[in-house]
């Protein structure tokens, strides 16, 4: 007869890291998306999520830091696009006034 009574064994396991860093740089990547084309607020807020989503790269796990930096790049490209569009809006107005 076994009189041993069930062992109870606790295991510890290290709770999972978060990329703080890359989820901040996600997090103003999508803010900035929106708020690209308004002169200097939505560059600053590129420039912060390009940053923050680049020092996001080095540490684990790195998913959310990838996909700040892909944001972060359609943002450029918006920027140059509403740049340009202003460029060419004023010279067409400053032309029409001209003549």
């Amino acid at each position: 007869m076994n009189t041993e009574s069930p062992r109870i064994i606790y295991v510890q396991q290290p709770a999972p890291q978060g990329n703080t860093l890359g989820t901040a740089g996600l997090i103003l990547a999508i803010i900035s998306l929106f708020f690209g084309w308004v002169p200097f607020v939505g560059w600053i807020l590129w420039f912060l999520a390009a940053l923050f989503s680049f020092l996001g790269l080095f540490r684990e796990p790195q998913g959310r830091a990838i996909a700040g930096l892909i944001i972060s790049c359609l943002t450029l490209v918006e920027i140059f696009v509403a740049i340009s569009l202003f460029k060419g809006l004023m010279s067409i107005l400053s032309f029409s006034f001209l003549m």
